[in-house]
């Protein structure tokens, strides 16, 4: 997230309290990939989701894509 948007993403998943979010400021736009990498000490080998602010995922069902995501993952996990 640039440092000058971090209040409208607070803003916005203050609705929902009992999500835990971590916010990683990327300082100077360097690039998609760049703003990855500033996640690597935080993922610890861990599975995680990109999830841009600037695309729409839509479903064509009454699953959310996220969900649709995370549930072939966890089909496959091995």
């Amino acid at each position: 997230i640039a440092p000058n948007q971090l209040h409208l993403f607070q803003s916005y998943f203050s609705s929902y309290p009992h999500q835990s979010i971590d916010y990683i400021l990327q300082q100077s736009p360097k690039g998609f990939g760049h703003a990855i990498l500033q996640t690597e000490q935080y993922i610890d080998d861990e599975p995680f989701v990109v999830m841009l602010s600037d695309h729409l995922y839509q479903s064509n069902n009454n699953q959310s894509c996220l969900e649709q995501l995370l549930n072939a993952y966890r089909q496959n996990i091995t």
